[in-house]
């Protein structure tokens, strides 16, 4: 059963960015044929009807690694699955959950190119229902261009004024003493005087970091430094294109994240995560490895206290550090999406994906906070062998350092409940993903190459 996008008219091709010819002349122009056979039962349960005769379809704004995972928890449901992308990854193509691929501008700046090609997708098919962004920079920029769409389409996310408020990691921080969640002594410094400064006023060892989700600090999440000696080396000169950064303390202990679905402030679902190892040898990057843990009540009366406090509604993940030894708290951050290792919830039953679905249809959602599994494990096989490329790479590990890594990685994959990409009834995107590194490794070895460098994560 062929995918039709009814109504459809070809709009000035500007407006939508890159465009790609296929074959199913039953999309539109730059938009892919379907993966999946809608007709088939097995696939199939009946989702919220918000276009009698058709299956909903909901816009996925990111193709990301955690992506395939909502692809597959909707294309379930019944759900039709259209993945907006541009940019390196190329997760949701191979996947045979997804419906269609749209092809967007890259996301620069404000995002007005995006905005305007966004607005002129979902006007022109009209079988676009729900809008769901899945990374930071795609909820921003949704969130900045969400009045551009037309009424009949429901955002899947939370509020453009939640949104504009968790990206800023000033306003959150300050939010959080005002609301006596517990973190770690913190500085605001808008220029390299006041970096050098606030440091040895929050005390040593700290973390720099930029004070907007969406930049970095030396390609870094965060950067730790050790002392005034090691700041002064690290930032001889402002960091390029920031306009502020985030000085804070070192808080020791694991990073705990809170994945949960909120309306109108009120908790309706959490399944707390515990990272245990990252893609970055100092703990500051991305999770390549996971376990369930039960709620800690302490993080979920300040989980609710904050989310009453900006009247919350959607996805999100609240992140602390926990000293284990010392049972001491510190509050990271609320980002307004999942995280990327929600596909745990998935294992524990818990199906993020529908439920947001499913309040931005109705408004409601039948569910409040059940109970879920815990010491169920996942792992990021690609993460773990693109993070010993690079920190190989960048001589920030020895040679033995890499073999008890790749030792770690081995031991997570074969206790692992859950990977974050693999599927036994969709397993493309992995083989075809994971072929592309090891192919790119292998011709880092060859003598006069320069292969294109690994794909970047989500």
């Amino acid at each position: 059963m062929q995918a039709n996008f009814a109504g459809w008219t070809e709009p000035d091709r500007a407006s939508l960015g890159s465009i790609t010819r296929y074959q199913n002349e039953a999309f539109p122009p730059n938009v892919t044929k379907p993966a999946l056979d809608w007709g088939r039962g097995e696939d199939r349960n009946e989702p919220a009807d918000l276009a009698p005769g058709r299956p909903t379809t909901v816009l996925l704004v990111g193709d990301f690694r955690y992506t395939l995972t909502f692809a597959r928890s909707l294309a379930r449901s019944g759900y039709r699955v259209v993945v907006a992308r541009t940019g390196f990854l190329q997760y949701a193509r191979y996947s045979r959950f997804t419906s269609a691929i749209w092809e967007h501008p890259r996301i620069i700046g404000d995002g007005e190119a995006f905005g305007r090609a966004l607005a002129a997708f979902v006007n022109a098919s009209t079988d676009i229902d729900v809008v769901l962004p899945l990374g930071d920079r795609e909820v921003v920029a949704v969130a900045r261009h969400a009045a551009k769409l037309p009424p009949r389409v429901r955002l899947a996310m939370p509020e453009p004024s939640a949104v504009s408020t968790c990206t800023d990691k000033a306003v959150m921080c300050r939010l959080a003493r005002e609301l006596d969640i517990p973190q770690a002594p913190f500085a605001i410094a808008t220029n390299l005087d006041e970096l050098l400064h606030s440091a040895p006023a929050v005390g040593f060892p700290c973390i720099v970091k930029s004070a907007e989700s969406l930049h970095a600090v030396h390609d870094e999440k965060a950067v730790i430094v050790r002392d005034a000696a090691h700041l002064r080396e690290q930032f001889r000169e402002w960091p390029k294109g920031l306009s502020s950064v985030l000085v804070q303390r070192f808080a020791p202990g694991p990073r705990h994240n809170v994945q949960l679905l909120a309306h109108r402030g009120e908790l309706v679902c959490r399944v707390q995560t515990k990272t245990l190892r990252t893609d970055r040898p100092n703990y500051t990057g991305y999770t390549v490895e996971a376990v369930t843990v039960d709620p800690h009540p302490a993080v979920d009366e300040h989980t609710r206290r904050l989310l009453g406090h900006l009247g919350y509604s959607g996805l999100g993940c609240l992140q602390f550090l926990i000293d284990e030894h010392t049972g001491s708290m510190s509050f990271l951050e609320l980002n307004p999406r999942l995280g990327a290792a929600f596909v745990l919830c998935e294992v524990c039953g818990i199906d993020f994906p529908r439920m947001a679905a499913e309040l931005a249809i109705r408004g409601n959602v039948d569910v409040r906070c059940p109970a879920y599994t815990t010491g169920k494990r996942m792992v990021w096989s690609y993460g773990d062998i693109d993070g010993i490329i690079r920190a190989r790479d960048a001589g920030t590990i020895g040679r033995w350092e890499a073999v008890r890594w790749l030792g770690k990685m081995v031991k997570g994959f074969l206790r692992a409940d859950a990977h974050a990409t693999w599927s036994w009834r969709d397993p493309k995107p992995t083989i075809v993903t994971h072929t592309k590194l090891l192919l790119g490794a292998v011709q880092r070895l060859l003598p006069g190459r320069t292969p294109r460098p690994p794909e970047a994560t989500a």
